[in-house]
């Protein structure tokens, strides 16, 4: 007979190291919120960013006329539209929503089960909030007030162990909820709406198709039956969009079933916003952010408590605006919401000067339009993203002036910004001596290196989002950016027509939609010889006129005092695929 050997007993755990040291500071979760509002409260107008006035050397010499001709039309393929994903978030479910919609013996359960995903949503915000705090302090030194390292690692231990509890906690309300409500014989609108809120919380990530038939079921009963609230009406159709795949007639048809029931201001404003954001068409799109525009802008003087997200949103929404304007053209209204953008993301975003990329449709706008808004400011901070969006735009255009300008107004006004290293290396490629190269190249080394106040901002700055090891590499990434080609300026008579036939074919393809259908020819002079280009179009449909007039004024800058003609054989162009 085969003996089975004993089975070993478990090595007992280890006991967890004695905590030795002071004691740490209470912690209060309300205290951890970091102010919104950027510290840097500086503005800086825009007309300093942009000028449409440029330098002009004095000279007695008589400008050249430079006569390039008949130009071909522009030629290319197919435009690739961009875009892709989009992420949508959804309104977590509130005690009002079913306010008077529900029998005594659910109210009960459902008052438990709120007060335990509060205690459960308090412990997650803490435990987030100790965990950055834990992170910075790695990279950091932290605040003696918060008790050093030692603390704020058992603080965040202690946060995490308290919100996994409450988490279990609040699944089981959920559970004697969910067991109540399916208890019902013939539950009211705003019962089944319940249910298939917690139904649809249950589900796994990511769930099949099958997996949400009975929510979906459920919220199809509540939005059909034209005798339950309205409110209740929308946000079960609201919930039905959040179970079906965005982009779809049916997910569509959801929402803007909800938008047309709800007097709610919040769930309008969300519902809004995730149309726009799936919509394929580009008017639709713009008449959509308008819309929400306003409505944003209704509440912004009384905010409500539960809209701490207002500013955020607004600053979000112009961003959209500001760039599909700059996609169609409307640059002057493009300018109005960047920098409006810019103004609201200081109000909600500490860290991040242009949390919504603002600055490169800001600078798009200034550059095509070659001026800036008068008496519009933006936060200082903003300066760093717009200073080498607007280096780019420059260079673009082959505006090294306005390039040099910039790059040198970020250096002096605000010279802690994170783009500083990557604007002086432009500026390197820029200077027009050895001399002066150097001297930029020298305070590359200087300012900026791993050491000095420069990288302990941007340290202290990454600290907060990431682990020690990708602090110091985004740092490295900061200090030492991939070096841009800059393409030099003319040297001789050659080099310089051949770059003015580059600037005018640049102009051809930015106004490539309007020359589409043109039939006759059209004549452009640009006269370089006054503080700024002017141009003067002949020929040609309105719409094709202005839009030359327009680009040519923009991509004539930098040129030196001279009088260019060229010609367009339109009645070849080619229309837009």
């Amino acid at each position: 007979m085969e003996t089975k050997a004993a089975t070993p007993e478990p090595e007992p755990e280890p006991a967890p190291a004695p905590d030795i040291g002071p004691p740490c500071p209470a912690v209060d979760y309300a205290a951890l919120e970091p102010a919104e509002r950027h510290p840097d409260t500086r503005t800086i107008a825009l007309d300093r960013v942009f000028r449409r006035e440029e330098a002009r050397p004095k000279t007695a010499a008589r400008p050249p006329r430079v006569d390039l001709g008949v130009l071909p039309p522009p030629r290319h393929g197919p435009y690739m539209k961009g875009g892709g994903g989009f992420g949508l978030g959804w309104q977590g479910l509130e005690a009002r929503w079913v306010a008077g919609a529900l029998r005594p013996e659910i109210e009960a359960p459902f008052a438990a089960w709120l007060a335990v995903r509060e205690r459960y949503l308090e412990h997650m915000r803490g435990a987030y909030l100790l965990d950055t705090r834990a992170r910075y302090a790695r990279s950091v030194e932290p605040p003696a007030a918060w008790g050093g390292r030692r603390c704020i690692e058992r603080a965040a231990a202690e946060a995490a162990a308290a919100r996994d509890a409450a988490e279990a906690e609040a699944q089981e309300a959920a559970m004697t909820l969910q067991r109540a409500l399916e208890g019902l014989a013939s539950p009211s609108g705003g019962e089944a709406l319940l249910l298939a809120y917690l139904i649809e919380r249950a589900l796994p990530y990511p769930h099949q198709p099958g997996d949400t038939a009975r929510p979906l079921a459920l919220l199809a009963r509540v939005i059909d039956d034209a005798s339950v609230d309205r409110e209740i009406r929308a946000r079960a159709a609201e919930r039905r969009a959040s179970l079906l795949s965005g982009r779809t007639p049916e997910f569509r048809a959801a929402l803007e079933l909800a938008l047309q029931l709800t007097r709610d201001p919040a769930l309008a404003i969300d519902t809004l916003v995730k149309l726009a954001d799936t919509s394929d068409d580009a008017q639709e799109r713009e008449r959509l952010r308008v819309d929400l525009l306003a409505r944003l802008d209704r509440r912004l003087p009384s905010p409500k408590p539960e809209d701490d997200r207002l500013r955020w949103r607004i600053a979000d929404t112009l961003a959209g605006l500001a760039h599909a304007r700059v996609e169609r053209g409307a640059y002057a209204l493009a300018q109005a919401d960047a920098a409006r953008c810019a103004r609201e993301s200081a109000a909600t975003f500490r860290l991040d000067p242009d949390p919504w990329m603002c600055a490169d449709d800001l600078a798009e706008a200034m550059a095509a339009l070659a001026y800036a808004p008068a008496n519009t400011e933006v936060p200082l901070a903003f300066l760093g993203p717009l200073a080498l969006a607007s280096m780019e735009s420059a260079l673009e255009r082959l505006d090294r002036d306005q390039a040099r300008r910039v790059g040198a107004l970020l250096l002096a006004e605000y010279p802690e910004a994170a783009e500083a290293p990557e604007v002086l290396m432009l500026l390197i490629a820029l200077a027009p001596t050895p001399d002066e190269a150097r001297a930029l190249d020298d305070r590359l080394a200087r300012d900026y290196g791993p050491k000095g106040p420069w990288a302990a901002i941007q340290r202290e700055r990454l600290a907060w989002d990431n682990e020690p090891d990708e602090v110091e590499r985004r740092l490295a990434a900061l200090q030492q950016p991939r070096p841009r080609p800059v393409a030099p300026p003319p040297t001789n008579p050659a080099e310089r027509e051949a770059e003015l036939r580059e600037r005018a074919a640049r102009v051809l393809e930015a106004c490539r939609a309007t020359l589409g259908s043109e039939h006759a020819a059209i004549d452009v002079r640009v006269d370089t010889t006054g503080k700024a280009p002017a141009a003067m179009v002949r020929g040609g449909a309105r719409q094709a006129r202005a839009c030359l007039r327009r680009e040519a004024e923009g991509r004539f800058r930098s040129v030196g005092p001279a009088r260019v003609v060229f010609r367009i054989d339109a009645g070849r162009a080619e229309s837009r695929p």
